[in-house]
């Protein structure tokens, strides 16, 4: 019987997710041993949910990417599923996953993660930006082995690779980290097209700022850790694939401008694309091709902020030489 390692993680004053338990039964229920983790910011004792032994482990402090390290010292099996506490994950989906995961002997695996349906104009937006980004520019990217980005809500990874080729040095990008590693050793990936779960979307635009920035911070750390290296590449790509893309976008519509016809039937597919092929969402599409240029920008400007410390701290490290 196969044992796998489900792993989340509880932050702060975050409360259990039932969904997790719920995860962890389906799993259990269908000829599979779990093998469940919990690590969290404080001390609590191993609970029993829905015929599943939780263990909890006090990893406070600990970014995300130092509590994925140590689940691959600590998992009792060497196929570890991250799923973060605050997922909705479909289960009946998830279970599938997993199965083909074990049939393609993958060493990293991902599925697509949705959005929980919220009325509003910012979570409107951001369905788009899911859209665009999880189901064309990462797939894309991947189809043509240029892809280093995974969904750091839901993925499964081999503990093999993780020892073998996750790099030691902590970061707050732990996803990029984790697909970079994928790229640059050629390992074998499985990319599911199925929607493995749903997370809700930030409602304000602060809280899209905050996350912008959190964002920018650790890809600083990444390009770092990358410079100088053939991986670079990729991380560069990467960023002008995420980031970036609206610049080219917005070029070719304003060379479109000289035919207003072609610009406009251009524009509408493009908005019933990514309004998910729903007319009453095109509004919030068009909104979100003229708005959300603005948040990248925002990436942009912190990304450099964030930069120019490093560099800063690097100096600060190296020593002067001693006067004679």
């Amino acid at each position: 019987m196969t044992t796998i390692s489900i792993v989340t993680f509880i932050s702060g004053d975050e409360t259990f997710s039932d969904n997790f338990s719920k995860l962890c039964a389906m799993i259990a229920n269908s000829g599979f041993l779990v093998d469940a983790i919990v690590y969290c910011d404080h001390a609590l004792s191993n609970q029993k949910h829905n015929q599943c032994q939780c263990r909890y482990l006090n990893t406070l402090g600990y970014t995300k990417y130092a509590r994925i390290q140590a689940a691959v010292r600590d998992a009792r099996s060497d196929f570890l599923l991250f799923v973060d506490n605050d997922l909705q994950s479909d289960c009946a989906a998830c279970l599938q996953f997993i199965r083909d995961c074990l049939a393609a002997k993958c060493y990293v695996a991902w599925g697509r993660i949705g959005s929980v349906a919220t009325p509003g104009i910012v979570p409107g937006m951001i369905q788009n930006d899911k859209r665009l980004s999880h189901d064309f520019i990462r797939p894309f990217l991947w189809s043509i082995h240029l892809g280093v980005s995974i969904p750091g809500q839901l993925f499964m990874m081999d503990r093999h690779f993780a020892e073998l080729y996750l790099p030691s040095e902590d970061t707050i990008f732990d996803d990029l980290t984790i697909g970079i590693a994928a790229r640059i050793h050629h390992v074998r990936v499985f990319a599911s097209r199925t929607v493995l779960g749903y997370e809700s979307p930030k409602i304000t635009v602060e809280g899209l700022v905050r996350q912008r920035c959190r964002w920018a911070k650790g890809f600083a750390q990444v390009f770092d850790a990358n410079f100088g290296k053939s991986s670079l590449l990729f991380v560069i790509i990467h960023a002008l694939a995420y980031h970036f893309l609206w610049i080219p976008f917005l070029l070719f519509f304003a060379f479109l401008l000289l035919h207003p016809l072609a610009a406009f039937v251009c524009l509408l597919c493009f908005t019933y694309w990514l309004a998910r092929y729903k007319v009453k969402n095109i509004p919030i599409s068009i909104l979100y091709i003229i708005v959300f240029p603005f948040f990248h920008f925002v990436w942009i400007i912190f990304f450099l902020i964030a930069y120019v410390k490093i560099l800063k701290n690097k100096k600060c490290l190296i020593r002067e030489p001693p006067q004679k």
